[in-house]
């Protein structure tokens, strides 16, 4: 029985040197610190004190915390601090002087609003441009003007304008169309001319509207005895005449260099009684425009 517990003893003494129990570093009776440190990191003075490798002594009781890595999952990214730089923390930390800014700039300010911009397909939307109006009629369908007036017919389709009844130029493409509401009639009636760059016909009351081109106004106008007054529609045909052949006052366009003027530019007369009178109405159109509009009498 005695070699039995003897036996059962030694074994246990076995058991805890096998588990790395931790046992009191000194003497007997000597409050002994105990230290988490594996036994090889653990170097004794000549008076038994634990001393933690690199020369520092534990205080008793206390534990040392093991190092923790502040880099984070991508640390490695971050440049590495030289030593003696302050914590990784102050040099991210906002500036003070930038605290009341930060925090007006996500209180203080109301959102700004997003222009509305089209979007890829946004050509495809009808209206007009932005500060565009669209044209405007000044005369309400079938309505008949006096003499002398001009209006402005943007509702009135083609056909019911009446028959065309004259073009400029006379041959080729047309830049200017005229319609004759009732062309078996003699009487004054409603006229429309067609091409202005707006898309509105204009309408006159006439019993004969003709067109007259560039090339017959110079031969009249440049004619030698011919010392009538300039009229406004003179005046503005050698503006556009100087600009478009690069010539000179009284001086005819050149042969070569009349495309884009006899293309773009005509004369209307506008008569109150067929076949003539002691007053007309005489228009200069060019390019899309009225140019001038003035009432002309036989002196």
């Amino acid at each position: 029985m005695r070699t039995g517990r003897g036996s059962s003893a030694l074994l246990a003494c076995l058991a805890l040197s096998a588990c790395q129990m931790a046992l009191p570093l000194g003497g007997a009776g000597q409050g002994a610190a105990q230290v988490d440190a594996p036994v090889e990191d653990i170097v004794t003075d000549g008076a038994g004190e634990a001393i933690v490798e690199g020369g520092e002594t534990p205080d008793a009781g206390e534990q040392i915390p093991p190092e923790v890595s502040k880099a984070g999952l991508f640390g490695f990214l971050r440049p590495k601090e030289p030593v003696g730089v302050e914590a990784e923390d102050a040099a991210f930390a906002p500036r003070p002087e930038t605290l009341g800014v930060e925090q007006e700039l996500t209180e203080g300010t109301p959102p700004q609003a997003t222009p509305n911009k089209p979007g890829l397909f946004g050509f495809l939307a009808g209206g007009q441009s932005a500060g565009v109006e669209a044209p405007k009629s000044t005369v309400a369908p079938g309505e008949v003007l006096p003499f002398g007036t001009i209006g402005i017919a943007c509702e009135l389709k083609k056909r019911d304008m009446g028959k065309e009844i004259g073009q400029s130029p006379e041959k080729g493409r047309a830049s200017w169309t005229v319609y004759d509401s009732d062309p078996q009639s003699t009487a004054p009636r409603s006229h429309f001319i067609t091409g202005f760059a707006d898309g509105c016909a204009r309408q006159v009351t006439a019993s004969l509207v003709m067109f007259g081109a560039a090339e017959f106004h110079e031969f009249l106008r440049y004619a030698e005895g011919n010392d009538a007054p300039w009229t406004d529609a003179d005046k503005a045909y050698e503006k556009i005449k100087r600009q478009s052949c690069g010539v000179g006052r009284g001086t005819p366009c050149p042969a070569g260099q009349r495309g884009a003027l006899d293309q773009n530019l005509a004369f209307v007369t506008i008569y109150p009684q067929f076949g003539g009178g002691s007053e007309w109405i005489e228009l200069l159109l060019n390019a899309g425009e009225l140019v001038s509009e003035e009432r002309r009498d036989v002196e």
